[in-house]
């Protein structure tokens, strides 16, 4: 019973991380006001309920559009690298005034990755939290 409850627990959680990243997220990309973050909420959980009801589509769906977003990727990839100098790649050059190393490849430096580290988990839990949540509900409708 108790390990039940922590799976319940757990569950509402993830949703409620999720749904507060979404949004976050909509509100910074849209530029909207924050008042209306609640709306943003409401239509992440109208999206959580339709992926519920045709899981099977909508993973379909997310497996086509990252099989096609990888080869537009790559075929970028194949026309710009003759471009690219890899043996600068890692070159730290100090900025002014700063102990931040930077070069092309890390522009804002190792403490740029440091900083971006909380956002990239916040967005993996969010994510996972998703797949959870539909997997949970599997038959259910």
């Amino acid at each position: 019973m108790i390990l039940g409850f922590a799976y319940c627990l757990e569950l509402l959680m993830l949703a409620g991380q999720g749904v507060l990243y979404i949004g976050y997220a909509m509100t910074d990309i849209f530029q909207t006001p924050v008042a209306a973050e609640p709306a943003w909420w409401f239509l992440s959980l109208v999206l959580c309920v339709g992926i519920n009801l045709r899981p099977r589509l909508f993973f379909g769906v997310n497996a086509a559009l990252t099989a096609v977003s990888t080869a537009i990727l790559l075929i970028i990839f194949a026309i710009q690298v003759k471009f690219v100098d890899f043996g600068a790649a890692f070159d730290a050059v100090p900025e002014a005034q700063s102990r931040q190393f930077s070069s092309w490849f890390l522009p804002f430096g190792l403490s740029g990755v440091a900083e971006a580290i909380p956002a990239a988990m916040f967005l993996y839990v969010g994510f996972e939290g998703l797949l959870i949540r539909v997997d949970s509900t599997h038959g259910v409708v």
